[in-house]
């Protein structure tokens, strides 16, 4: 009996990992926004809500098993079962700016969760973002509450 149970759980363990590298191949390529909304929430305003748009890029990771570039980010996820979650403690995702006053700025993006689930067609995903925005200008220091979601459509491998 034991031996039937350790056959069992190897083979169900074998058939897990080989669904990871599956979905982990679906992940990679070039995907582009189709909807979604970014919510910026920041205190002493009224929350801004914004179409998304753009597109992300999923590569094979060196230290996790994908990366994903969007703009100038550059962000660690590790492939699950149904698509991707973030990997916390990769590179920050910080753009620098001047505004029409050219004062110098800096945003940096801080998620919380962030996850890309592979839709039942072959070529979608929906992705689920929860964070925060820091700005920064100076001594003057703001952070918001970002969300964000989103449904990407695949474009190129």
């Amino acid at each position: 009996m034991k031996y039937i149970t350790l056959t069992a759980l190897i083979a169900l363990a074998s058939s897990s990992i080989a669904c990871g590298y599956y979905e982990l191949d679906r992940m990679k390529g070039t995907w582009t926004y189709e909807s979604g909304t970014y919510t910026l929430s920041c205190p002493g305003y009224a929350p801004d809500t914004t179409e998304v748009s753009g597109s992300v890029r999923f590569d094979e990771g060196s230290e996790t098993d994908l990366t994903i570039v969007a703009n100038t980010c550059v962000s660690s996820f590790n492939a699950t079962a149904t698509g991707a979650e973030w990997e916390p403690g990769g590179l920050p995702c910080v753009d620098r700016f001047n505004d029409s006053e050219g004062r110098a700025w800096e945003a940096e993006l801080q998620p919380g969760t962030w996850s890309f689930r592979l839709n039942d067609a072959e070529d979608r995903l929906t992705e689920q973002y929860q964070g925060s925005l820091v700005l920064s200008s100076g001594a003057f220091r703001l952070t918001c509450g970002v969300n964000q979601n989103g449904v990407l459509r695949k474009v190129s491998r």
